[in-house]
């Protein structure tokens, strides 16, 4: 399954000109926890999430996204979903910006990892129980 299958199109997006006070707001209105950062011709920038701009008390603030926006991994439509998902955890994103392609940055989509797991075919009968595969302290 490619990611164009299942990825999210016109997602939420930002300019890297505009204040954290504004994506803060965004946040706020579309119940997000993160954001795509994009310059003038929609190519990607980068990523910004809500643990970055909680650092912005101010109601009014002139301090832009631009020096918050975090790199994220390349996902491209034409991309193997078990790639990307690994690319995801890798980066610790729970979501990543998918673009047009590695050279054309144009962003074309979003790809949370709600969208992999409400597209994953999960077999009926795991043999493994929850406690067998989880993460543990160590």
């Amino acid at each position: 399954m490619n990611v164009s299958e299942i990825m999210s199109e016109g997602p939420v997006s930002i300019k890297e000109g505009e204040f954290v006070t504004h994506a803060r707001q965004l946040m706020r209105d579309h119940f997000l926890r993160g954001l795509i950062v994009v310059d003038e011709g929609n190519r990607l920038v980068g990523m910004l999430n809500d643990q970055d701009i909680m650092n912005v008390t101010s109601t009014r603030s002139n301090v832009t996204v631009s020096g918050y926006a975090r790199q994220s991994p390349t996902i491209t439509p034409d991309m193997d979903v078990v790639k990307a998902a690994k690319l995801m955890v890798q980066s610790k994103q729970n979501r990543v910006p998918v673009v047009k392609s590695t050279t054309d940055r144009t962003v074309m989509g979003i790809l949370s990892d709600v969208d992999i797991l409400r597209n994953a075919d999960l077999p009926r009968n795991v043999s493994k129980t929850i406690e067998a595969i989880m993460t543990k302290k160590s």
